[in-house]
């Protein structure tokens, strides 16, 4: 096992990018290269913090789900919410976060697709469907500031 593995990723990106791709004789090779070593960077990133990144969106999808069931009438849909903001990883691994996670996600758009109306639309409830609709996007926004790629 190696103990740091973001970083032992991170030097081997340097290494790539600074030792051994200024060697290469074509600008297609060197170009390969330098994108390896990015992806390699990216990658290290992702094993550092992804985990954490993903129980974020999951702690904050769950929090999303209870505030929508409070403000919605619909029995099965406030249930399927409900059981949702329970749901809890088997492990901490990548793969056991990333099914809870993706789970949620499924449940998030459900629910949007509910919640997202036409302007016209006058039904009752509109207004804790736009409610929610903006604690959708909220959410979106602050998902995709936690997944921003390192510079």
């Amino acid at each position: 096992m190696i103990p740091h593995a973001d970083q032992a990723l991170n030097l081997l990106a340097r290494r790539l990018t600074t030792a051994l791709v200024p060697d290469l004789k074509s600008d297609y090779a060197q170009a390969d290269g330098m994108l390896t070593g990015q992806l390699m960077t990216v990658l290290a990133a992702e094993l550092g913090y992804g985990i954490e990144r993903r129980m974020q969106d999951i702690r904050a999808m769950q929090e999303l789900f209870v505030a929508a069931a409070l403000q919605l009438s619909d029995e099965p849909l406030t249930q399927d919410l409900v059981r949702l903001s329970g749901l809890e990883p088997t492990s901490l691994t990548l793969n056991e976060v990333d099914a809870a996670h993706d789970e949620l996600t499924r449940g998030l758009l459900a629910l949007h697709e509910r919640v997202d109306l036409p302007e016209s639309d006058s039904e009752p409830g509109r207004d804790e469907r736009q409610a929610i609709n903006g604690m959708i996007w909220a959410y979106l926004e602050s998902h995709a500031a936690r997944h921003q790629m390192p510079d």
